[in-house]
């Protein structure tokens, strides 16, 4: 996606990385920090985003965040990370 200008060139480019909103079930609450939040994120691609429910705790089922993934790599079902007291999440 390109943002509109009245002088845009319209033309297929090769895309290579795209946005996509990921959800985390069943992470503590403890790790929803924005901080946090984000180098989770960049496990899996480049975190862009928090959404402002997760922030605000809005809802409580699962964090919800925005990463840029590249299109060439396989995306993981889970990521595993080591807690505060080295143990594996």
């Amino acid at each position: 996606m390109k943002r509109w200008s009245p002088n845009i060139e319209l033309h297929k480019e090769n895309v290579k990385t795209v946005p996509i909103w990921i959800k985390m079930p069943n992470l503590e609450l403890k790790y929803w920090g924005q901080g946090c939040l984000h180098k989770l994120g960049d496990i899996i691609g480049t975190t862009l985003k928090v959404d402002n429910v997760t922030l605000n705790k809005d809802r409580l089922a699962y964090a919800h965040i925005l990463v840029e993934v590249e299109l060439d790599k396989e995306l993981p079902d889970y990521i595993r990370f080591q807690n505060e007291k080295g143990i594996l999440i």
